[in-house]
C-alpha cells in the first residue's frame, strides 16, 4: 500500500516521482489528490485526468484511466475479488483474483461510486454519485443505482472541448 504519498506537504512533483517509482505511469499533466489510497502501483492515468480525495484501487488487477477523465470523491476501484466457495462456514475462497478495470476517455465518475473488477466504462460515460458499476458500460450514457443502470443516452458534440 502507498501511504508516503498520501500528504499535502509533499509536493505534487516528488508524489509523482514516487509514484512512478513504484510502476505507475501518469501522464505529466494527470493529477492525483494528496489522499488517494492506492493499494497497487498497477495503474496507468492518461494526460488531463483528475483523481480526487480519498480515491482507492484495492488488488493487483491492472486498473487503466483514459485521457480527460474526472474521478470525484471517495471513489472506488476494486479489482480483488474471490470466487464463491461449496462451504457455508467458509464461503469466500482464499484465492484472490485480480480482474483489471479500464475507465475509457472522457468519463466522468460521480462522488462514492464503485467500479467492479472486470468492467470497462465506456467513453463518454457518466456514472452518477454512490452508483455501483459491476458488468462493462456502453459508451455516452448516463449510469445510476446500484446496481448501475443505463437512465438516458448523453448528447455527443463533434466540437472539441474548450
Amino acid at each position: 500500500m502507498i501511504r508516503w504519498q498520501n500528504s499535502d506537504l509533499i509536493p505534487w512533483s516528488i508524489r509523482r516521482r514516487m509514484l512512478a517509482a513504484v510502476g505507475m505511469k501518469l501522464h505529466p499533466d494527470a493529477f492525483i489528490e494528496p489522499t488517494a489510497i492506492i493499494y497497487s502501483g498497477n495503474l496507468e492515468i492518461g494526460s488531463g485526468s483528475y483523481i480526487n480525495n480519498l480515491f482507492m484501487i484495492d488488488g493487483l488487477g491492472h486498473c487503466r484511466i483514459g485521457t480527460g477523465v474526472r474521478i470525484g470523491p471517495a471513489v472506488k476501484l476494486l479489482t480483488a475479488t474471490h470466487e464463491i466457495t461449496n462451504t457455508p462456514s467458509a464461503r469466500a475462497s482464499y484465492d484472490v483474483a485480480h480482474l483489471p478495470i479500464e475507465i475509457e476517455d472522457g468519463v466522468w465518475i460521480g462522488a462514492g461510486a464503485t467500479i467492479m473488477g472486470g468492467c470497462v466504462v465506456r467513453t463518454g460515460s457518466v456514472i452518477g454519485a454512490n452508483a455501483l458499476i459491476t458488468r462493462s458500460t456502453e459508451p455516452n450514457g448516463l449510469y445510476l443505482g446500484s446496481p448501475a443502470r443505463r437512465v438516458r443516452d448523453l448528447q455527443v458534440d463533434e466540437r472539441p472541448a474548450i
